[in-house]
């Protein structure tokens, strides 16, 4: 059997520490292997329900943005300063299971971890 070197986690858009995030960090440092935090969402679409105004709108998601970043970043300092080694991956393109494939080819991931969420 391969040896998991690079593990995947696909995170939620709310960016919490769910059982995927507790099984990912068990895992990574169970294998000794880095794990890689993977945000996969497009973010907001304020301007598509025309409430707001296209520059007010655009103003909003980039705030929105730069929070879910500042939270991923936050999320990754937590599992370094718990001696893992992280990467994050930042991806706001369209969300499909064909874009977080590609990633993880690109990456060389042995191992994707993805919460299921009651949709």
């Amino acid at each position: 059997m391969k040896p998991i070197r690079r593990i995947l986690l696909v995170l939620d858009p709310s960016l919490s520490r769910s059982a995927a995030f507790a099984r990912a960090r068990a895992f990574a440092r169970k294998t000794q292997a880095s794990l890689w935090l993977g945000l996969f969402d497009p973010g907001p679409r304020l301007g598509t329900f025309g409430l707001l105004g296209r520059a007010q709108a655009h103003r909003i998601e980039q705030m929105m943005r730069d929070q879910m970043s500042a939270r991923l970043e936050e999320l990754s300092n937590e599992l370094a300063a718990d001696g893992l080694d992280v990467h994050t991956i930042d991806d706001r393109g369209t969300v499909c299971a064909t874009r977080i494939l590609e990633r993880a080819g690109k990456e060389q991931i042995d191992l994707i971890i993805k919460d299921v969420g009651h949709e």
